[in-house]
């Protein structure tokens, strides 16, 4: 009785392993940049170098697109002026790797302990 509670454990977890993963799985990620790798900017499109190696990416912002001053809000100009001074020396994109599409701009990451 042993063996075939064993045998039917191992089966379900394998079957568990060789499932196709969801194809939403990992559409969505959070970059982390620095600030002079948001090479453009505009209420309409970014271009971004997304990693250190990596060429510069186009992207699109979302209809829905939000900008934040860390964890507070704010409108297009404000995000326009953080992006032309540079205050902090990160910036974080939220994009839908799907559709290539920038759903946040986050100017100097989270506030407080993370």
């Amino acid at each position: 009785m042993k063996r075939l509670c064993l045998l039917a454990s191992l089966a379900m977890a394998s079957y568990c392993l060789a499932t196709e993963e969801s194809p939403t799985l990992g559409g969505f990620a959070e970059y982390h940049i620095a600030a002079t790798d948001l090479v453009a900017f505009s209420g309409g499109a970014a271009q971004a170098r997304l990693c250190e190696d990596c060429s510069i990416t186009a992207l699109k912002l979302s209809r829905y697109n939000e900008f934040f001053d860390q964890d507070t809000p704010i409108d297009l100009k404000r995000a326009t002026e953080l992006y032309l001074s540079h205050p902090y020396p990160v910036i974080y994109l939220g994009v839908d790797r799907q559709q290539k599409e920038v759903t946040y701009i986050r100017f100097g990451g989270y506030k407080g302990p993370y």
